[in-house]
């Protein structure tokens, strides 16, 4: 069995952060660090990280990182709880480890599960991807009457989750999915070239399919280049993005070359107006000089969930385990600015889809 130092011997109280990483990493985990008022707890909790790692191969080799990345979260000592990582490939690589080193993982933004033997380890707060494509599809159906749905998405487990969802969704109501382009996950948006390779599968599949909506399952760049093939060849066409465009750099886009945006994003965040999200707003905002996403929000609340977990078990990574594993069972749920949240069940409630204006 893997175990941090002295993690077998003694009790932490210790968060270890998965989520940040690269240069502006202990500087983000300061700014959580000081939003969460950790250390000026009357017991501290800490909240500790690495900035980088030994020999990192880079993200193609997803699996890999998270093996290095997690062994070197391991190896920072006693750990109460990991919050983590980016993405879902890295996190499921990740999770393996800490396993079997016995502590458990809060995962802010990871939707595609893991074996069942490394599941019971981590808490998502996120469905899985189906269930995105489902909450896009029944949109696209219920809210914008739509009879042709085209989807646009990359071929890894994230694209090909949300395109699952979205034909099985659209089947239970007799339709088929209009046309699907796969794009290349590889070659980014080129804006100046007419010729963009995204651009034409894009121009392609509108002269072709003739959609009124179209799902995107993409990163932003290569989704920037279908928004604006869309909007010059089908402005009728409402586009709905996955949760990856849920990000201040796509509404930027958006609003200073569409005049009149039919865009759609979904969001694990739709910001209420109370005294605790109004406080976080403010102090994201001023801390990084721009409005916090869904992803943000998120995060924060993983953070402070960690933070909770830890003061009401004393740090022990089995207890730990066991009151995050009770939310919304044995417990009541969770309440962050994000909503409930609670340990399995159906989390579909916790997606909406914003409009950008």
């Amino acid at each position: 069995m893997l175990c941090a130092p002295l993690a077998c011997a003694e009790e932490p109280r210790r968060i270890a952060d998965g989520w940040y990483s690269g240069p502006t990493a202990a500087a983000q985990r300061t700014v959580t660090d000081s939003m969460l008022g950790l250390a000026t707890l009357p017991d501290p909790i800490a909240l500790v990280g690495v900035d980088a790692f030994a020999d990192a191969p880079g993200r193609q080799d997803v699996a890999l990182t998270g093996e290095r990345w997690a062994r070197a979260v391991l190896a920072l000592g006693p750990i109460s709880v990991v919050v983590g990582h980016s993405g879902s490939a890295i996190t499921n690589a990740a999770a393996q480890f800490y396993a079997e080193a016995g502590v458990p993982m809060i995962a802010p933004n990871s939707s595609v599960r893991a074996t069942p033997d490394i599941e019971p380890w981590v808490l998502r707060l996120l469905p899985e991807d189906t269930v995105q494509g489902r909450v896009l599809a029944m949109h696209a159906l219920d809210s914008l009457g739509a009879k042709r749905i085209a989807v646009v998405y990359v071929a890894d487990q994230y694209g090909v989750g949300i395109l699952d969802g979205v034909r099985a969704a659209l089947l239970a109501r007799g339709l088929p999915v209009v046309d699907e382009v796969e794009l290349p996950r590889s070659i980014p948006c080129t804006e100046a070239n007419a010729d963009d390779p995204n651009r034409l599968a894009a121009r392609a599949m509108l002269r072709r399919a003739r959609p009124d909506v179209v799902i995107l399952a993409l990163p932003i760049s290569p989704a920037l280049c279908v928004i604006s093939e869309v909007e010059a060849w089908q402005q009728s066409a409402w586009v709905l993005g996955s949760d990856a465009l849920d990000a201040s750099a796509l509404d930027s886009w958006v609003r200073a070359r569409m005049p009149a945006p039919r865009v759609k994003v979904v969001t694990s965040w739709m910001p209420r107006d109370d005294r605790v999200t109004r406080a976080f707003r403010a102090e994201f905002t001023r801390r990084t000089q721009r409005a916090p996403t869904g992803a943000n929000a998120l995060t924060y609340d993983a953070f402070a969930l960690a933070a909770d977990a830890v003061r009401e078990t004393g740090g022990s990574p089995a207890d730990v385990r066991k009151w995050l594993a009770s939310l919304g069972n044995a417990r009541a749920p969770w309440f962050g600015i994000t909503g409930a949240i609670r340990s399995g069940g159906d989390l579909s409630g916790r997606l909406s889809l914003r409009t950008i204006r």
